[in-house]
């Protein structure tokens, strides 16, 4: 499908689905009285609304809730009554009536209407009185063509809630209607990490990416209302490429706050300790931590604020924090050195954790043991494909480490894996350093890389022809460079062709990389890429798209990069299904972890989804130049002019 959508609404096919199934059954006079359940801002109305257009035609009629109205007797019917078409309804309100009476007159209603979809929104805030005689009402549904929409907050604290405010909630009674043969719950979750790509594009944000994308979803759970806001709040560099929890909206963080000060100081202090900890936590680490032997009294009370909840199936072992916000805020409320101090002392416990830790709690100082072991977990996390998270354990070791050659090999590891994840502005830190470090191969292979990002290609190419030229001869190369680094300049170089649109080196440099070899997938899938693109735009689109048939294949040496250079030559080629299919499948797989080194991906995958059929594709070569820009990587400026539609089919 190739239209424009809601800003709102991305994705939920299978919520659509569960309604019109609802809806076919009601029209079959097998009444339905669906629940409709999510978090404030996740997209429940939305949906609804989206829903009711799929039935155009079809009499609805709307009441909504109101918190403010709560004391007001029959406000959600009063609304239900004046868009009957008989003033039955309107009657029996006006007398003194009683709530089985209204509700066996609004079931009659209901049931003498063809065809009606009835929608009753924040239904959680509506009047006790309508909402007694409306579950009544549904109860007496049975052979009529009626849908009821309960549209309401799931149980529990919304972010925005006030400490001394009860939780508002739906009679348990609906629960028991929701579970009957004619009623059915609907339980709205948050989008997906790539349906938060999609909606960064539909609201024009442009530049997220998978990465960021994944880290958003982590922070917001895929609330669409709550992305936007930091998607408009929060510049895209810090979402894409920052570690840590990102800001909340103001009123969510003085909610929290004001629970957590409602709390007792003991309950305070154990709750700052678990936030050290992380999200989650074990009671066993948590005892040990705040020198607090019996921490259940401060737990429940916590819990009971809903600041904390239980870990199910962990028999009370195990805690988390509810979400990342109340996470963010509790962690922040202390004091710099009393996280620092608690940091240093988690270290000691040992476990998975201990070495972030140890970072935490460093103050910026240096320490060589801290660093070779941050330097490890790089390795390790880059050898796994996860590349932001390598760079932010390189950037570690690399301040971390004093000054000499470990320092060196460091800085220059750190600052090309922070332009592989496209973070060239933190990168920039280190460029007068390197260009201070000893000449070789694999310094002037970084440098030239730096040089390439910032624009400035002349001069890359000189230092990546010289690196290219050194490396691998006895005595060039610093024992501490990548064994692969042949195969990393080469596609770096390739990449150059591509920008002053040299076909003989996109060819030359593209296969060069791919015959180099490497031993990690990253660099692997990067050559492919730069190969293919060559190919593809001196005019070798065929071939190309022979030698990454199996790109979409686990395990494909094309990697994930090489599923994008292929939606891209579909897209040229004016495939926009399979265009579509390569992109879409590239952005899912790299939101859900997969290395993704390119992203192209998410700017033509724009192109496919909101340019109609049939119009030329040149257009958004300028908008993912734009994006690049914006995220520190124009080498992609120049591909724009460079791809014809029609030569690059016809190549083909």
């Amino acid at each position: 499908m190739h239209g424009r959508t809601s800003p709102l609404f991305i994705g939920r096919k299978r919520e659509l689905d569960f309604l019109g199934e609802a809806w076919g059954a009601a029209r079959r006079r097998d009444a339905r009285i669906v629940g409709v359940r999510g978090t404030a801002g996740i997209g429940k109305t939305e949906l609804v609304e989206r829903f009711l257009r799929t039935v155009p035609g079809v009499r609805t009629v709307r009441a909504f809730g109101d918190e403010d109205a709560l004391a007001h007797p029959w406000g959600v019917l009063e609304q239900i009554a004046e868009q009957l078409p008989t003033p039955t309804l309107a009657r029996t309100l006006a007398g003194q009536a009683e709530a089985a009476f209204v509700g066996q007159a609004l079931a009659a209603e209901f049931a003498a209407a063809d065809a009606l979809i009835v929608v009753v929104d924040d239904a959680h805030c509506g009047d006790r009185q309508s909402m007694t005689a409306l579950r009544l009402a549904a109860r007496r549904l049975h052979n009529a063509q009626v849908m009821l929409l309960v549209v309401h907050q799931a149980p529990g604290y919304a972010p925005g809630t006030a400490p001394d405010a009860p939780p508002l909630e739906l009679h348990e009674g609906w629960d028991r209607i929701f579970d009957s043969p004619q009623g059915r719950l609907l339980q709205v979750e948050g989008l997906s990490a790539d349906d938060l790509v999609r909606l960064a594009v539909a609201t024009g944000h442009d530049g997220l990416t998978p990465p960021g994308a994944r880290r958003l979803h982590e922070h917001t759970d895929g609330n669409a209302q709550h992305s936007i806001l930091l998607l408009d709040q929060v510049e895209m560099r810090s979402i894409n490429f920052g570690n840590g929890p990102l800001p909340a909206p103001r009123g969510m963080t003085q909610a929290v706050v004001a629970r957590l000060a409602s709390c007792a100081r003991r309950t305070r202090e154990v709750v700052g300790a678990a936030a050290v900890l992380g999200r989650r936590f074990r009671l066993a680490d948590l005892r040990a931590l705040s020198g607090v032997a019996d921490v259940t009294v401060p737990l429940t009370e916590a819990v009971g604020a809903g600041l904390v909840k239980e870990i199910p199936g962990t028999a009370g072992q195990e805690f988390a924090f509810t979400t990342l916000l109340v996470w963010d805020r509790i962690y922040y409320d202390s004091s710099v050195e009393r996280r620092r101090a608690l940091h240093r002392n988690a270290a000691l416990l040992g476990g998975p954790g201990a070495l972030w830790h140890g970072i935490a709690a460093s103050g910026g100082g240096t320490d060589g043991e801290l660093a070779a072991l941050a330097q490890g977990e790089a390795q390790a996390q880059l050898s796994r494909g996860r590349l932001p998270l390598a760079a932010v354990y390189a950037r570690h070791a690399a301040e971390l480490t004093p000054p000499g050659p470990d320092r060196v090999a460091r800085v220059l590891t750190a600052a090309e894996t922070l332009l592989v994840c496209g973070d060239a502005t933190v990168a920039r830190r280190y460029e007068s350093e390197i260009l201070a470090a000893p000449a070789g191969p694999w310094r002037d292979y970084v440098a030239g890389y730096q040089a390439l990002i910032s624009g400035r290609v002349a001069e890359a190419r000189l230092l990546l022809v010289k690196a290219l030229g050194a490396a691998g001869h006895d005595g060039a190369e610093s024992p501490d460079a990548p064994a692969d680094l042949r195969a990393r300049i080469a596609a770096q170089l390739a990449i150059i062709g591509v920008v002053e649109i040299s076909y003989p080196e996109m060819v030359e440099y593209g296969t060069a990389a791919v015959a180099a070899g490497s031993r990690e997938q990253w660099v692997r899938a990067f050559a492919w890429f730069a190969q293919s693109l060559g190919w593809t735009l001196a005019g070798r689109a065929g071939e190309a798209l022979w030698s990454l048939a199996d790109a979409d294949l686990p395990g494909s040496a094309a990697g994930l990069d090489g599923l994008v250079a292929r939606g891209m030559i579909r897209l040229w080629t004016d495939d926009l299904d399979g265009a579509s299919s390569d992109l879409r499948d590239s952005v899912a797989r790299a939101t859900r972890g997969e290395a993704l080194r390119v992203g192209q991906a998410l700017g033509f995958l724009g192109e496919v989804e909101y340019r109609p059929r049939g119009e030329h594709q040149m257009g958004s070569m300028y908008d993912l130049g734009r994006d690049r820009r914006r995220l520190g990587r124009p080498w992609g400026v120049p591909v724009a002019p460079a791809v014809p539609a029609g030569q690059v089919g016809a190549a083909g």
